[in-house]
């Protein structure tokens, strides 16, 4: 990059070029949403302690392993709001099954639907979005 003498700049055309420096910055940088991953939406806190029910991040799959330890990715919360990055994949465990997200800017993408005791044959389908 040729060398840029900022002071050759006033200082109305340095903050027009920072605030353009920002939005560029600002696109580059991976977009976050908010989100609450539960498919038990009206369940309680006792449900939720007394079925199981957890959400990873993913980040890749074991298939040789038949359950959890298969999804390989960091924990988030079952309840409340977190922030995750758009176009992340989510796995959702819950007493409703097992649920594969793509993080969209307004709402989750389902991917893949598996159930618990077809574990080996849901890891297989999510290895095939990675």
């Amino acid at each position: 990059m040729s060398d840029i003498n900022l002071k050759d700049f006033s200082n109305e055309e340095l903050k027009d070029l920072k605030v353009k420096i920002n939005e560029e910055m600002g696109n580059r940088e991976d977009q976050e949403v908010i989100y609450s991953f539960q498919s038990c939406d009206n369940s309680d806190e006792k449900h939720t302690k007394e079925n199981k029910h957890w959400v990873k991040l993913l980040k890749d799959v074991d298939t040789s392993k038949n359950n959890g330890y298969g999804v390989i990715g960091d924990f988030l919360k079952t309840r409340g709001e977190q922030s995750v990055k758009v176009d992340s994949l989510v796995v959702e465990y819950s007493c409703k099954g097992l649920f594969c997200y793509k993080v969209k800017e307004d709402e989750p993408e389902l991917l893949v639907e598996g159930e618990p005791d077809k574990f080996v044959t849901f890891l297989k389908e999510i290895e095939k979005e990675l």
